[in-house]
């Protein structure tokens, strides 16, 4: 009867491995980024690495007040 005991014990231990193997893989699955379109979700994108739009994004800065922004980071650090 005991001997019947530990064998339930047994599957149910190796039941219990097996669902959080199962829930680990589909953790990581959710998490890793992959999508419906098999991965490829980033290959629709224009490249950007292109002249025109790294002048582009270049003339999109707005570099009006890097003076003062530099000035309240030295007073921080200054602190």
């Amino acid at each position: 009867m005991e001997d019947n005991k530990n064998k339930k014990l047994v599957w149910w231990v190796v039941i219990i491995v097996i669902v959080l193997i199962i829930a680990a893989f589909a953790v990581y699955y959710l998490r890793s980024g992959i999508d419906s379109t098999g991965g490829q979700g980033a290959a629709i994108l224009p490249p950007s690495d292109t002249t025109s739009s790294i002048e582009a994004d270049l003339n999109a800065l707005n570099l009006n007040d890097l003076d003062k922004e530099l000035s309240d980071i030295g007073k921080e650090l200054a602190q």
